[in-house]
């Protein structure tokens, strides 16, 4: 029987089940000790071997060494396709045409691999001889299972950027930072520096990293396998990675991948530099609108590959986590507790510009980008949360932004009118507030401030709005009208006019008897002595 595939695989897999049960051909234990058996001596990070059914031979497919050059890789394998191996056919890969970005095939006949079989077994023998690569190859067939990965740098890379997705406040060396502390113990704030990925074959898989520490320059050698471990495991970066909410200045829609998914049929991704990529390429009106929430791009491209309106925008953190907002938003779904949050965050770190300018912005939302949704209610409730919650300069400054849109709010924009009585509602307690700190000398802007709290009273429906309308009608000290001027004003402004009408009729008749009794002192006053003894003598 000819030697083909199927007698390969056979050998192969008795093989590896025999001497190496952890190893399977799933982890490229074969081509990697094929090309080493060949004379070359870098690993390349992805292969696989398959059957060419036009003749008898085997393509073994192959992506360049981590940070190798196409050219250099090339070179490299020509110059060991000599002698014996000449046989061996080498051809160019476009890359962008294979998924696992392969470059380079190789053509070996059968008779070559029968040949060298037992040579190419020893290999494996010597390969897997050391703990690190048994541990490496074992491990590759439990991510291709378990997570349908691998422990090529792109997995690594893809894993590291993952984090980013669902912990946005981080950074990529925020990753390895953790990774770091995760695996050496090291409690205390250290620095990234960078990465050392070993693709020697006397080296592989290890990858050294390089932080600082307290000024001091330190590495930490681990294996790609080691790291795959320690990102996959949720329970290991997770905690590090889940700080304090209230340092970030926002936090990441529950459920934002599904909704994407549903609504917009997109997937987020990270690529190497650490910026966010949407493919926002159909979605045209959502992209303008982003425009209109004052979120920019840094760059978008689009991928020979894929269909030509697709266009992938790239973010960096700052506006990727505002974009996930928006973008929730447009398809009409509030954000409450992520806006809420944003909100608070700007009060615990002072920035009451911001405070301002967002809250206006987020009631002005239909106005600014065409967006139907009513946050009226997050500034009750920010209100709320500093008459309740608040002191001192936190609490003062709130309550100045929150009259301040409040006051914007009842003139420039429409309001429903249970909306409407909650704002007015505001503006009054906020103006009682401030009439109850006024100085008594301050008599003038007491009056202004009373003025005030009737009409904001009046037009939240309140029933102190009498009180202080009768006060500025001159009533006596807790009179007030018999009617209630928000439930029935005709009833009160006819009750003020005949109450107008008997003080006038009260004046015109006052000032008549002071102007008899003055009449009556001016000629008492040109009446000689003579006269008035007289007149006293014929009275008497």
């Amino acid at each position: 029987m000819l030697f083909n595939y199927e007698k390969l695989i056979d050998e192969l897999s008795y093989f590896l089940l025999e001497k190496h049960p952890r190893v399977t051909l799933s982890s490229d234990i074969f081509e990697h000790a094929f090309l080493r058996f060949l004379g070359y001596h870098a690993v390349p990070e992805k292969c696989l071997f398959t059957d060419n059914p036009q003749c008898p031979n085997l393509f073994v497919y192959l992506r360049t060494p981590y940070q190798v050059s196409m050219s250099h890789f090339m070179d490299d394998l020509r110059a060991c396709m000599t002698g014996a191996f000449s046989a061996i056919g080498i051809e160019n890969i476009d890359p962008h045409s294979n998924q696992e970005r392969f470059c380079i095939r190789l053509n070996v006949p059968y008779t070559l691999i029968e040949d060298s079989l037992l040579e190419i077994f020893q290999t494996i023998n010597r390969i897997l001889a050391d703990p690190l690569k048994i541990d490496f190859y074992s491990y590759w067939d439990v991510q291709v299972k378990k997570f349908n990965g691998d422990l090529t740098m792109r997995c690594i890379e893809s894993l590291t950027c993952g984090k980013l997705l669902r912990y946005p406040h981080v950074t990529i060396d925020d990753v390895w930072c953790a990774i770091i502390q995760k695996n050496s113990g090291k409690k205390s704030n250290i620095t990234f520096l960078e990465k050392k990925v070993f693709v020697d074959v006397n080296r592989f898989p290890k990858i050294i990293l390089i932080y600082k520490e307290n000024e001091k320059i330190n590495e930490l050698s681990m294996t790609r396998t080691q790291i795959v471990r320690t990102l996959v495991d949720a329970e290991t970066l997770d905690p590090i990675f889940m700080m304090n909410t209230s340092l970030q200045e926002f936090i990441i829609p529950v459920g934002i991948n599904q909704f994407m998914k549903e609504k917009y049929h997109r997937f987020f991704s990270v690529n190497k530099e650490g910026q966010y990529e949407i493919d926002l390429g159909y979605h045209t009106k959502e992209k303008k609108i982003l425009e209109k929430y004052g979120i920019k791009e840094l760059s978008s491209y689009q991928l020979p590959i894929t269909a030509e309106r697709s266009r992938y925008y790239c973010y960096d953190n700052n506006n990727y986590q505002r974009a996930l907002l928006a973008l929730k938003e447009i398809k009409g779904e509030e954000c409450v507790d992520e806006r809420w949050h944003q909100l608070t965050y700007y009060i615990n770190h002072h920035r009451w510009e911001k405070l301002n300018k967002e809250i206006k912005f987020l009631l002005n939302l239909k106005k600014e980008t065409g967006v139907e949704i009513d946050y009226t209610h997050l500034l009750i409730r920010l209100y709320q949360h500093a008459r309740d919650s608040l002191y001192g300069e936190q609490q003062e400054n709130t309550f100045k932004v929150v009259e301040e849109v409040s006051q914007s709010l009842t003139c420039e924009m429409p309001l429903q009118n249970e909306r409407q009585k909650e704002i007015y509602t505001i503006l009054f307690e906020l103006t009682l507030m401030r009439l109850s700190q006024l100085e008594n000398s301050d008599a003038r802007e007491g009056i202004v401030l009373k003025e005030k709290l009737f009409i904001f009273s009046q037009k939240a429906g309140l029933k102190e709005s009498n009180l202080y309308l009768a006060e500025m009608a001159g009533l006596a000290f807790g009179s007030t009208f018999s009617a209630n001027v928000c439930d029935n004003p005709l009833a009160v402004l006819i009750e003020l006019a005949k109450r107008n009408k008997a003080t006038h009729e009260e004046n015109i008749r006052l000032n008549a008897e002071i102007a008899r009794l003055s009449a009556m002192n001016s000629l008492q006053e040109n009446t000689t002595p003579l006269q008035r003894g007289t007149t006293a003598y014929f009275t008497r």
